[in-house]
């Protein structure tokens, strides 16, 4: 038993090859276009039977059995019947399954899901103590790493195994399609004896669209649609969903496994992999989208939905070429950025226009920059707005990364403030000399101990400080900081984040001290 692409076919295509020298193997496909037609998947056993016999159990057990025999040809060979996606079978056909296996006729493998799980003749055997039951799951990380390691020849690195797991989910079939055309378009390369991923991996290549293609064409319409709406909206409201499609379709998808329910209220759909997911989207014309799209739309809009329904409705609106305001934008470039999706997260961004809200997006853009390791990219768009965030919540963050950026690409720290305090010394705000433990600096001051005729400092100066205190390793000059940060009250955005970028520096430093206790205190 497990669900779809874990390896249930093929784990029976094995058995058949290795045991069809040893025993008469006859293999029946379940089918859901027959789970309703009793005996409909022994018709090629039954041919010679009248209409009125065909629905006898019976003459058709009599009918099957005889063809058995002919196979047999008087060999005393044990038989087999191999049966795939046997959660379709029709309850008829169980029985007669059922009742070869209770007289001792033939031996059983069936592979389904667990979801809606096999006919009740057939589970039956299983609470009798007939039959084993074996639940296939997803693999590993271990096991994706030994498949990894076996199928490439050279050294694969856990970031690589890291990210090929997460993406398959541990789904053997989504796995061969994902390193199929990784390899192809070289995103999975070889360098030095060692693979690497020089590029993310896509949803659109074209062993992925077929294992999605394929899986489509076996479903109905109306779960064709459905399906499609999920991929494009999800996560969305189960309710949305069950009121275009059906509660019953929607049933058959999740006891299929094609798509899981959120544990929240109220119950939100996705699909079961995000690849199979993207895929399908990438799979889905323009014109055939924005009908759906249209569809959907009314339900949507009174439907509540989390911030990743609003960021995936953002992006579906820009597949389909529809303008959407500047601020939902910005939101959902935001909440990209939050799950790592970075080319989506800069896509948005990048469709900002609002002038007061540029600056914000531009941080988004650079941090997408930085995490895909673009960090001259991202090092270039920081230089250009990060004065202009103000006070903002998320100035201190982009002047951090700023920081990070210019040192990822060899700037010293200290050339870095030194450029840093000639920016801001002519934009007006003044500059705290070097940090203590730079040479020749001179003893600064914490703010609350400072006299009125002492410059007051800004806080974009006051985060690089603590900066250079942390690179110094001065834990006793930023003890004195941090004390003074938490007695501003109530404090602003960016005393915030000086308190939690002062906490974790004296926290490394105490630590690179020989004092761990106390940074883990810290």
């Amino acid at each position: 038993m497990a669900g779809p692409g874990i390896g249930k076919s093929a784990l029976t295509d094995a058995i058949t090859e290795r045991l069809s020298a040893e025993m008469i193997i006859v293999q029946i496909h379940g089918s859901s276009s027959l789970a309703s037609v009793p005996f409909g998947v022994l018709a090629p056993y039954t041919a010679e039977l009248t209409a009125e016999d065909s629905v006898s159990p019976v003459a058709v057990l009599r009918s099957v059995w005889s063809y058995f025999e002919k196979l047999k040809a008087g060999k005393d060979t044990p038989l087999l019947l191999m049966m795939d996606d046997a959660h379709h079978l029709d309850e008829a056909t169980a029985s007669i399954v059922a009742d070869m296996i209770s007289a001792g006729w033939a031996s059983v493998i069936a592979a389904g899901r667990p979801r809606p799980g096999l006919p009740q003749p057939l589970a039956q055997l299983w609470y009798d103590g007939l039959a084993d039951r074996v639940d296939l799951r997803p693999m590993n990380r271990e096991q994706i790493e030994e498949v990894l390691t076996h199928a490439l020849d050279g050294t694969v690195p856990s970031g690589t195994i890291d990210t090929i797991w997460s993406a398959s989910g541990g789904n053997p079939r989504i796995l061969d399609a994902l390193l199929h055309d990784a390899a192809e378009r070289g995103q999975l390369a070889k360098r030095n004896g060692i693979w690497m991923l020089v590029g993310p991996l896509q949803a659109d290549g074209p062993k992925v669209t077929a294992v999605v293609v394929k899986d489509m064409l076996r479903r109905t319409p109306e779960e064709q649609e459905a399906l499609k709406l999920i991929a494009l909206a999800g996560p969305v409201s189960r309710k949305v969903i069950e009121d275009i499609s059906g509660a019953e379709v929607v049933r058959s998808l999740l006891d299929q496994q094609m798509v899981v329910e959120g544990s929240g209220t109220p119950a939100d759909l996705r699909m079961w992999n995000a690849v199979f997911g993207d895929a399908l989207r990438a799979s889905i014309s323009v014109s055939r989208s924005l009908q759906l799209l249209v569809k959907i739309r009314d339900q949507l809009a009174g439907a509540p939905a989390g911030s990743e329904g609003r960021m995936r409705a953002v992006e579906w609106a820009l597949e389909c070429g529809l303008k959407t305001p500047d601020p939902e934008l910005l939101e959902a470039a935001g909440t990209a950025l939050a799950h790592f999706s970075n080319r989506s997260s800069r896509t948005m961004a990048a469709k900002v226009l609002d002038a007061d809200l540029v600056p914000q997006a531009d941080a988004v853009q650079a941090r997408a920059l930085f995490n895909e390791g673009d960090f001259a990219g991202a090092a270039r768009i920081l230089d250009g707005c990060w004065l202009q965030l103000g006070d903002g919540a998320g100035a201190a963050p982009a002047l951090m990364l700023r920081a990070m950026a210019h040192q990822a690409l060899g700037t010293p720290l200290a050339v870095f403030a030194a450029e840093f305090r000639e920016i801001i010394k002519g934009a007006g705000a003044a500059a705290a000399p070097p940090a203590n433990g730079s040479p020749d600096a001179p003893e600064t001051l914490p703010d609350s101990q400072k006299t009125p005729e002492s410059p007051a400092r800004s806080w974009q100066d006051h985060l690089v400080y603590l900066l250079e205190l942390g690179e110094a390793g001065n834990h006793e000059a930023l003890e004195i900081e941090v004390r003074d940060l938490r007695s501003r009250n109530p404090g602003s955005a960016p005393d915030d984040a000086l308190h939690a970028v002062g906490l974790a520096l004296l926290a490394h430093s105490l630590a690179a001290a020989g004092r761990a206790v106390q940074g883990l205190d810290a």
